[in-house]
């Protein structure tokens, strides 16, 4: 083959590699923005879950100590109940012991959740 033919087809593959290398370069800011949108998409979603997280914690965190209260008070009112004088009086503090152990299970459930 013809030495300037061969330098030719050369200079050909060599110009359509620029024009493709020049395409992909010029495609690149859109890919780029696209790509940066997603990763702001990504990072509103990653806070949004972590302030979900905060909020169940702190939840979780009154609900434990709503459940501690509560045996505080059914151990309070037992070491009362040894305390009273009256059927009248042993009645009533049965009742809101009562009351108490009804609530404790719920908000137990609610502690564990």
């Amino acid at each position: 083959m013809n030495p300037d033919l061969e330098r030719l087809i050369r200079l050909q593959r060599a110009e359509t590699d620029l024009r493709r290398a020049e395409a992909e370069l010029a495609e690149t800011p859109g890919h780029r923005a696209e790509l940066d949108a997603a990763l702001a998409a990504e990072r509103a979603r990653l806070e949004a879950a972590r302030q979900e997280l905060a909020g169940g914690q702190k939840a979780r965190r009154q609900h434990e100590a709503d459940l501690q209260d509560l045996e505080a008070k059914r151990s309070r009112l037992k070491g009362q109940l040894m305390e009273v004088k009256t059927n009248k009086e042993y009645t009533a503090m049965l009742h809101e012991i009562e009351a108490v152990e009804r609530r404790d299970p719920h908000l137990r459930g609610q502690a564990r959740g």
